[in-house]
This record gives C-alpha cells, sequence and structure tokens, in this order.
C-alpha cells in the first residue's frame, strides 16, 4: 500500500487540496478548499536556480498549513524585476522553499498579500517601492 500525497489542483475554478495516489496520478480524493494564507514574517533565502534555497520565520500555524497542503504567500525578499512580487511556500524533503506562483494561481496570491491585479496583458506585478 503506497501513501497517498497531498496536492492541489483547480476544480470548477476553485483551488482545492486534493489526495492523490502515487501509482496513478490521475486518481484522487478531494479535501478541502484551498486557504491563501499571508505571512507577514516569512523570509526567503537564495533565488533562482540556487543549490540552498529555504524558507526562514515561518510560525508554528504556517508550517502546519504548509503540510496540509494550503498556500502561504510570502513577500519576495530579493527586489528584482519579477513576474509577481510574492511567493509561496512549498515543503519537500524535510525543507521549506519558495517558488513563484503559477499564473493562474497569481491573482489570488496577490489578493492575498494585499497587492492590486493588473489586469492588462503582458504586464508585470512590481512591488511599491519603499
Amino acid at each position: 500500500m503506497y501513501k497517498w500525497f497531498r496536492d492541489r489542483e483547480k476544480i470548477n475554478s476553485q483551488w482545492m487540496v486534493v489526495e492523490r495516489n502515487p501509482m496513478d496520478l490521475r486518481e484522487f480524493r478531494q479535501i478541502e478548499p484551498v486557504r491563501f494564507v499571508y505571512s507577514p514574517t516569512g523570509e526567503s533565502h537564495g533565488s533562482g536556480s540556487d543549490t540552498y534555497r529555504w524558507v526562514s520565520r515561518l510560525t508554528k500555524t504556517e508550517r502546519q498549513l504548509v503540510h496540509d497542503g494550503h498556500i502561504v504567500v510570502i513577500d519576495k525578499f530579493v527586489s528584482r524585476r519579477a513576474p509577481c512580487p510574492v511567493q509561496i511556500i512549498t515543503y519537500h524533503n524535510g525543507r521549506y522553499n519558495h517558488q513563484v506562483p503559477d499564473p493562474d494561481m497569481r491573482d489570488d496570491c496577490l489578493a492575498t498579500a494585499g497587492y492590486p491585479a493588473v489586469a492588462q496583458e503582458g504586464g508585470s506585478h512590481q512591488a511599491p517601492f519603499l
């Protein structure tokens, strides 16, 4: 018996936490709707294809949400021109990593972090200058 793993999938225009069968990835069970949570304390370290990328200063509840398949959003620590000023946190092999959200998930992540959504085609979301 293989252990099912948690994943996210868009079902009927709503993000859902699902459990997938590792032997047949088309087989899944719906669990609950995904919760988008903004973490004001999380910090990302490393960028791009760096060997060591990690996220620090997460609270215990934010870590538990990542484990449960929900989306925790943090601000980008490195101020570079990027398609999105926020990143989502992933968990793999005992480490918390950060990545840029998928394009279809980007507007939900920006709304969670308090950024205005850009409706123009090809526009980039830029963090406000502080």
